[in-house]
């Protein structure tokens, strides 16, 4: 985005509109259409005209017709990566929202896993709200997927009791033997990896009959964990590029054999 002290003409369309109580909107975005560069300026506060049209109308019905033809002859991709980096999660989730109703909640998912990807393997710097929001989205999807999942409904009442069981085996292990170790990846044996994705495996297929418990949270951090030190994928979650070291993992892992 660009800065400037002074805004643009198409800040100004904005105020004028509220200002006063003017409120056809084609005017402004016929401005848009001629000129979409003008959206990514920001004025003297640090606000592009959307989210100036955000501050002065809260409801966001300029802001949705704004964002409407911003988007226009945009993939869905697309258009969900030019507001992620703008950084507003207001903004994005209204995108979010518009591509939900075109097609449905799964497809929206769809593009926001490949829109989020690409500007992460780019390293491009995303505000921590809307990592947040992102991540929590694609956890949320990862655990309905699950719920419908035909290895899950198989399990019965033992192999539960015994995954329950192997899993706790587990954590209890790694306590005994891994308390005082370093957290370096080179403190990690092959049995201590062993033992993480053990207790990843039991996670997955308990975390439905678990629910009081952050089961699917642990999966998430226990998948990062492992794509980071083993340089294996899983599925989505080895998008997000970020570190979880041992001395976390192994916390996490106690607090829920606690519990």
């Amino acid at each position: 985005m660009f800065s400037s002290r002074f805004e643009t003409e198409l800040h100004h369309a904005v105020s004028k509109v509220f200002n006063h109580e003017n409120w056809n909107f084609e005017a402004i975005l016929d401005l848009i259409r001629s000129n979409k560069d003008l959206c990514q300026i920001e004025n003297h506060d640090g606000l592009t005209p959307i989210e100036l049209a955000l501050s002065l109308e809260p409801d966001g019905r300029l802001a949705t017709e704004m964002m409407r033809v911003e988007c226009e002859n945009l993939s869905f991709e697309e258009c969900l990566k030019t507001f992620l980096v703008r950084g507003n999660l207001r903004l994005v989730m209204m995108v979010a929202d518009r591509i939900r109703e075109q097609i449905s909640h799964a497809g929206m998912i769809a593009s926001l896993t490949l829109a989020f990807a690409e500007l992460r393997t780019r390293n491009v710097s995303l505000s921590t709200d809307i990592v947040d929001w992102v991540q929590y989205l694609l956890v949320e999807a990862d655990y309905q997927r699950s719920i419908s999942s035909t290895e899950d409904n198989r399990m019965d009442v033992s192999e539960r009791e015994w995954r329950l069981q192997h899993l706790i085996a587990c954590v209890q292990y790694l306590e005994t033997h891994h308390s005082g170790c370093g957290l370096r990846v080179s403190d990690m044996g092959e049995r201590f990896l062993l033992y993480i994705r053990q207790i990843f495996e039991h996670v997955f297929f308990l975390k439905n009959w678990l629910k009081d418990l952050p089961m699917m949270q642990l999966q998430f951090c226990l998948a990062i964990f492992l794509g980071t030190v083993t340089g294996n994928r899983n599925e989505e979650v080895d998008i997000f590029g970020f570190m979880i070291d041992k001395g976390m993992v192994k916390d996490l892992k106690q607090n829920l054999s606690d519990n």
